[in-house]
């Protein structure tokens, strides 16, 4: 039985390694892209490279959300995207600045809707964009307001040797009065091929018939 168990683990954690490290080399890949966003469950975001910003009408345009480019490396299947908000905004999915004084209308639950496109990388067969949206609701609360994005991952497919399938996540956020701003952050995970999924279950299958024909040869012996 002990024995069973060993080469149990040994080969969970073998085929773990191998597919952590198919991963891995699978999905260094350079992104970039931009971020532009606009507030109201009926509007749409324009897609634009251009240092822009939109204001919520309903808040007196004292909530601003201005737009940001992005480019990066991934490095074992991540790629942090967060950097402080500049003007121009790099390096991150955007920022919000909320006015020097308290909003005047009160948020409860409108939308802010994010979009961020990637460009597929030069090794993709062609120069193809990859687009998501993001819902954020705006709250008011103490001092500010919070924006709660949709936590559920983004899934989009990059075409070409260096491409792959990823997740987008983005981060809730805050912003307080007196001129503050806040970047909106997230990140891009690789997401393991099915190749690789099949052959670390292959690999426990044949861990598991091992250890069984071992098991039917000794009970045969014992017979």
């Amino acid at each position: 039985m002990r024995k069973f168990i060993k080469l149990a683990l040994a080969g969970a954690a073998l085929g773990a390694a191998v597919a952590s490290a198919s991963t891995a080399a699978k999905a260094e890949v350079f992104f970039s892209g931009y971020a532009n966003g606009c507030f109201g469950a009926l509007c749409v975001p324009v897609a634009t490279t251009t240092n822009t910003t939109v204001a919520d009408t309903n808040g007196s345009a004292n909530l601003v959300y201005r737009d940001s480019t992005f480019s990066g490396l991934t490095a074992g299947g991540f790629l942090g995207v967060g950097n402080s908000p500049a003007n121009p905004n790099v390096n991150n999915l955007g920022s919000f600045t909320l006015g020097p004084s308290s909003p005047t209308h009160v948020y409860n639950g409108e939308i802010f809707k994010l979009l961020v496109t990637f460009i597929a990388p030069p090794s993709s067969p062609a120069q193809t964009t990859v687009s998501s949206v993001l819902t954020g609701t705006v709250s008011s609360v103490g001092g500010g307001i919070f924006i709660d994005f949709d936590n559920t991952a983004k899934h989009f497919v990059i075409a070409g040797p260096s491409g792959g399938s990823f997740d987008l996540h983005v981060q809730d956020l805050s912003v307080f009065t007196g001129g503050s701003v806040s970047p909106v952050t997230g990140f891009i995970t690789a997401v393991p091929e099915t190749s690789t999924w099949a052959m670390l279950i292959a690999g426990f299958a044949a861990v598991g018939f091992a250890a069984y024909r071992r098991r039917t040869t000794q009970s045969v012996r014992l017979a």
